[in-house]
């Protein structure tokens, strides 16, 4: 079993011990010592939330370097003692005969430094990121009519910030934004190259239109308030120039003012979104 330990779209944590503590029931019902092995990539979540395999109760967890601001490609796999995986690429007896190939010293040597750092520096970095996040997102909420945050509210990574913002497209939205020098994303990285409409936000419930308005910033150890404040800035005027544009804001020919509700099917189970809610406070 497989287990993102946060999603590297929307950033949501997942409840990775007490998933553990399920498969061990399993295997004590079925009479199993070992099977089925519980994988976790905590490449994401290594940086902000404690990765001690002990208590996390995985038999294999991988990490990537460059999440830590360590050297690219070079990643980790820990491997619980007693398990056993079998090799890919054959030809060599390197790192116990798993992996093949002179091993990159520099990289190792980095990236356990970046892990070291990363241990030092969780608590209070989590702290300032998560200020940051929540700044920048109580500014676009405020700023920005009809938009609404994608993923868990509360149980997700400090520096993610996915939101959809309705009568935008995604991708016209990121090429204004990088004009204007903000790095942005309508995905993870795995899948910023492609058109289609990311699988995790389709996965949720959301429908095409919704998940082509949405949009991914994450925060890191360079993000300062001053570029916080700037996106704010920024970021209305642009959405105000592409909704006046954009045919995702038409409506039988016409143009759908502001206080016309949205299609009640562009919402999970027909549910009122936030900003048509009476009782909203």
């Amino acid at each position: 079993m497989s287990v993102t330990s946060a999603d590297s779209e929307t950033g949501t944590i997942q409840p990775i011990a007490e998933l553990a503590n399920v498969i061990k029931k399993f295997r004590r019902k079925n009479r199993s010592r070992s099977l089925p092995y519980f994988h976790t990539d905590a490449s994401q979540a290594a940086a902000y939330l404690d990765m001690n395999v002990g208590r996390l109760g995985v038999e294999l967890l991988t990490l990537a370097a460059h999440k830590l601001y360590g050297p690219k490609g070079v990643g980790g796999l820990y491997v619980h003692r007693g398990v056993n995986i079998q090799p890919i690429v054959y030809g060599g007896v390197q790192q116990g005969g798993v992996r093949p190939g002179t091993e990159n010293v520099p990289g190792i040597v980095g990236f356990g430094e970046a892990v070291s750092l990363a241990a030092k520096r969780r608590k209070t970095e989590t702290a300032r990121i998560k200020k940051l996040r929540n700044a920048l997102e109580k500014g676009i909420f405020e700023k920005i009519p009809k938009v609404i945050l994608n993923g868990d509210p509360s149980r997700r990574l400090p520096n993610f910030l996915n939101i959809s913002i309705l009568h935008v497209e995604g991708e016209a939205l990121l090429l204004y934004l990088d004009e204007l020098g903000i790095m942005a994303s309508t995905g993870s990285a795995c899948n910023s190259q492609s058109l289609e409409p990311s699988y995790v936000l389709m996965a949720l419930g959301n429908p095409y239109e919704y998940v082509h308005g949405s949009i991914r910033f994450t925060l890191g150890k360079g993000t300062t308030m001053a570029a916080v404040n700037y996106v704010l800035a920024h970021l209305p005027e642009v959405v105000v120039t592409l909704r006046n544009i954009s045919p995702l804001n038409l409506k039988l020919g016409g143009k759908r003012t502001a206080s016309q509700p949205s299609e009640p099917k562009a919402f999970i189970g027909g549910q009122t979104p936030h900003f048509l809610r009476k009782d909203k406070k």
